[in-house]
């Protein structure tokens, strides 16, 4: 039994190898039907890494032009810092969506037991710890934040 299975493996093993499995395609002319009987059909070469097809015309005719994007609201905080602020605190990331900010910033807040808050910064929704006084008391929930697993949380100084 098993040397029947492995000579069935075998033989299709070299039945796909030898039905042209590779780098060459054969391709049959556009238009109806197959390609003249007793022709063989053209082959092309395929190379992955050449340049992409080359569209005969421009494939974004039709759409407006795009000069310029308004972003959603003002640059700004998104909520607001904790009590006792300070200008400094421990930034942890950087997202590009609110609700992504917000949802780490929980996470965070719960891992941490520091206070969390989200400030846009440009097209960025920075998701920071606490608030410090001093850049040397922000050390301590620098500490925190690299203990509970955010290795690449720094101190930041907020922007008035």
């Amino acid at each position: 039994m098993n040397r029947t299975v492995t000579a069935a493996a075998l033989a299709a093993v070299f039945l796909t190898s030898a039905s042209g499995c590779g780098t060459e395609t054969t391709s049959t002319p556009r238009g109806r039907g197959s390609s003249t009987p007793g022709r063989a059909p053209e082959t092309e070469r395929i190379d992955p890494y050449g340049d992409p097809v080359v569209y005969p015309r421009d494939p974004f005719e039709g759409f407006p032009v795009i000069n310029e994007l308004d972003y959603p609201g003002e640059p700004g905080s998104c909520t607001e810092p904790p009590s006792g602020t300070g200008a400094w605190s421990v930034q942890i990331a950087a997202c590009a969506g609110e609700s992504d900010a917000a949802r780490l910033g929980a996470v965070a807040s719960s891992l941490t037991g520091l206070p969390f808050f989200v400030d846009r910064e440009d097209v960025w929704w920075k998701v920071r710890l606490g608030s410090y006084s001093s850049a040397e008391d922000a050390a301590a929930g620098l500490a925190t934040a690299v203990g509970s697993g955010y290795s690449d949380a720094w101190i930041v100084r907020r922007l008035p």
